[in-house]
């Protein structure tokens, strides 16, 4: 019977900086990629019997396919996750004077960038995609002054 599946040592090793690297382009996310990369080899671990008796491309395939399936299971679960988030911080409580004044006394205390971004996020009641979409700024960017302007108390 002929080996159709390399060593599986081999095989990693052979394959895996370019499925990391398919798994980058496809997520735009470097964390996200090395995960499913990992997992991709533990499924082509898992399932080695079966493509041991399959050609070398044929194999390769299955892998790429299990790596975009993984990558797009993991946007949706981040895109779920957002979702919750956001949802869950609508609804809140208005603030109570005490609260105001606090808020009041901080805005002083930090920078005119982040104090905009304050009031756009408590007195406004934006969340930080609707503040990145105003300012052209990176929503990472926006929740970091934020937590630096909180921080800043």
């Amino acid at each position: 019977m002929e080996k159709n599946l390399m060593d599986i040592d081999e095989y990693i090793e052979k394959y895996e900086k370019t499925i990391l690297r398919y798994c980058q382009k496809l997520s735009g996310r470097k964390e996200l990629a090395e995960e499913v990369t990992q997992e991709t080899f533990l499924k082509v671990l898992a399932n080695y019997a079966l493509l041991s008796l399959q050609p070398e491309q044929q194999q390769l395939a299955w892998t790429y396919t299990t790596a975009r399936n993984l990558v797009f299971d993991g946007l949706r679960a981040m895109k779920r996750e957002e979702n919750y988030i956001n949802e869950n911080s609508k609804g809140e409580p208005e603030m109570s004077f005490v609260e105001i004044q606090d808020l009041e006394n901080i805005l002083l205390k930090v920078n005119p960038d982040i104090r905009d971004i304050l009031r756009m996020k408590y007195e406004l009641g934006m969340n930080s995609r609707e503040i990145s979409d105003r300012l052209t700024l990176p929503e990472g960017t926006i929740r970091r002054r934020i937590q630096l302007g909180l921080k800043k108390n």
